[in-house]
């Protein structure tokens, strides 16, 4: 899962014109809000751009909050799965979890 976490945040700034795909769709990008200003990477932070819900192994997944209302689902998903086989492929290491709350301190990121 870490590889496939790596590749998603390796991949975000090329795939950001197709998760928001209007001028009006960078509106969220800001901070205090709960939409995700970095490319960074937690569990259970509603402030990060990939989220991994605490769960058991078995049922753990991934939530990739980048992409808006205003995208097309069909790329979105597409962009996605490139990114994590991207990431599995190339075994990307995705760096450390981010400690602060994004929406006060956010890390170096995509925008």
């Amino acid at each position: 899962m870490r590889h496939a976490i790596g590749g998603l945040l390796a991949t975000l700034d090329d795939s950001i014109g197709i998760f928001a795909p209007n001028a009006n769709s960078l509106s969220p990008f800001q901070a205090l809000s709960y939409a995700p200003i970095s490319r960074s990477w937690v569990s259970n932070n509603r402030t990060v751009a990939v989220r991994v819900r605490p769960a058991a192994p078995a049922t753990r997944h991934l939530e990739h909050r980048v992409a808006g209302a205003d995208a097309n689902p069909y790329l979105a998903i597409a962009a996605v799965l490139a990114g994590i086989h991207k990431g599995v492929v190339e075994e990307l290491d995705p760096g450390p979890r981010s400690r602060a709350t994004e929406t006060h301190n956010p890390a170096p990121g995509f925008r």
